[in-house]
């Protein structure tokens, strides 16, 4: 093999945690030239591609895109392209983005660093609260009629602790409250169970008719609301 390796920590004798495991090649096998996001409204999912040089074409498992130490799913690889569906990240921004194939972390990766969401993306499921099970909701029906969201007695009361499943623009760290644009007040008593993309939100004492609109705030910015219900 004609390449080189560099590992880029300073070891000294016996000193194991001074080891960096990510290692640059003097002449790299892969290369990047660009890297772009964008939010693909027809399976509602944001993908990175990369175009560069070096890759396997065909060979998903040539190619890694890591964000925020989360590897994300390699969807499509040609020799000078690859695509990656965004499945986990801690916001909606992060700097902590590294692409490898098979020789190592891929030249030119530190010039396309940052991966960020434009906030785009938002629904609203109503779900019946229920007694939750080592942490995680139990499975819920749901309810609704012509006009106003209502909830069995045996799941929720008036007095609020309804639920609602959103599905956004965010990440397992953001800041998330859905709001109720005719009154402008936050309605999540409480947000459960957040991950990348999803969440839980505990509603507040106030009925909601079916044709009022919600907005998602993100970290103090607002996305106004697909409602699927």
């Amino acid at each position: 093999m004609s390449e080189e390796a560099l590992n880029s920590g300073s070891p000294t004798c016996g000193d194991s945690a001074a080891v960096s495991l990510d290692w640059t090649w003097t002449d790299p096998v892969c290369e990047v030239l660009t890297m772009n996001t964008e939010f693909d409204n027809t399976i509602n999912k944001y993908i990175v591609t990369v175009f560069g040089t070096g890759f396997t074409p065909d060979d998903l498992t040539s190619v890694s895109l890591f964000i925020d130490d989360f590897e994300q799913n390699t969807i499509m690889v040609s020799a000078t392209q690859a695509q990656f569906e965004i499945i986990n990240m801690l916001t909606t921004s992060s700097s902590n983005v590294r692409l490898f194939c098979e020789s190592g972390l891929c030249a030119g990766y530190d010039q396309f660093d940052n991966v960020e969401l434009d906030l785009v993306y938002f629904q609203v499921i109503p779900e019946h609260t229920i007694p939750q099970v080592d942490g995680v909701f139990a499975p819920a029906r749901r309810l609704q009629d012509e006009e106003t969201f209502f909830f069995s007695s045996e799941y929720g009361t008036s007095a609020g602790g309804d639920c609602y499943r959103i599905r956004g623009s965010f990440g397992l760290e953001d800041s998330v409250q859905l709001y109720h644009v005719p009154t402008m007040q936050g309605i999540c008593r409480e947000v459960r169970q957040q991950v990348y993309g999803e969440a839980y939100c505990e509603t507040i004492p106030l009925e909601i008719a079916s044709t009022d609109e919600l907005a998602l705030d993100v970290n103090g910015a607002l996305i106004g609301c697909d409602d699927s219900s």
